[in-house]
Order: C-alpha cells, then sequence, then structure tokens
C-alpha cells in the first residue's frame, strides 16, 4: 500500500542498476536497488529488511564506516548530470523510507577517507604471511600469498 501510494507522483525507472564511476581517484562499482524519479529530481531506494536498521546522524556521521548511500549518490548524480538526487534506504520490516540526512557531511567525510587511503598507499607495506596455515583456506588472498 505505502509502495503504491508513493507511485501516484512519481515512477520507477531502474531496477538493479549498475554503475561504475571514478570519484577522488578511486572506481566505485556497485548495483542500486530501485531508482525512482519525481519530476526532475532522482530517488535511489537501498532495500533493508533489518528489524534494528541504524542510520548515521548529523550528530554520528563521523565515525561511520557506512558510505554506501554516498555512493549511490555519486553514481546517480554522475550518470543523469544533476545534483538532484536524494538516497534512501527502504525499511522494509517498517514500511518506510529512511533518508540519508548527513549526505553532505559524509560525502566530505568520505573525501577525507579516500584521501587517507592515498596517503596510506604511499607507504610501504609489509604484508607477511601468517603463522596459522589453517585459516588459508579462507582467505581471500590465498591465490596471491604462495601458500
Amino acid at each position: 500500500m505505502y509502495d503504491l501510494k508513493r507511485l501516484e507522483d512519481r515512477k520507477i525507472i531502474g531496477l538493479e542498476r549498475s554503475f561504475d564511476i571514478e570519484f577522488e581517484g578511486f572506481k566505485l562499482k556497485g548495483i542500486i536497488d530501485r531508482v525512482d524519479q519525481k519530476g526532475d529530481t532522482y530517488e535511489v531506494l537501498d532495500y533493508k529488511t533489518s528489524s534494528a536498521l541504524k542510520v548515521d546522524t548529523l550528530k554520528n556521521y563521523e565515525k561511520s564506516s557506512d558510505f554506501q548511500l554516498e555512493f549511490y549518490y555519486l553514481a546517480m548524480s554522475e550518470i543523469y548530470k544533476t545534483d538532484k538526487v536524494n538516497v534512501y534506504y527502504y525499511d522494509l520490516h517498517n514500511t518506510k523510507l529512511i533518508e540519508e540526512i548527513a549526505l553532505d557531511k559524509k560525502l566530505e567525510l568520505l573525501i577525507e577517507v579516500f584521501n587517507s587511503l592515498k596517503e596510506m598507499s604511499n607507504k610501504e607495506i609489509s604484508f607477511n604471511k601468517c603463522e596459522d596455515k589453517a585459516v588459508c583456506n579462507f582467505c581471500i588472498y590465498n591465490t596471491i600469498c604462495d601458500r
């Protein structure tokens, strides 16, 4: 019912919409669950089924490590050449949209995170093999580790 009401003045223009963009020197790839359009504004919906869905606020965004909606915003902004993009978690458990209210602040934070990664990549990193070979079966680097 909730979705039918929403779709009275907007339309679904994309489901499982893939993207491949570059931001701050990093390639970002992903798949957006759904994109709606209302007039000249695009709405990104990311379905969530958790009964304990938590989103960042302006008070706690600085500790965030979740930039999924920011990636989606960046992708849609590039694809549709507009900043009229709103991003939401679609809380399926409670049947409601939860807007990413700290979007601008988290985009600034994301730039800081990427700059930090760039600085780290300029330093020598030690890749020592672990002692416990039992974890090798589950390690994502086992094909290049040569163990």
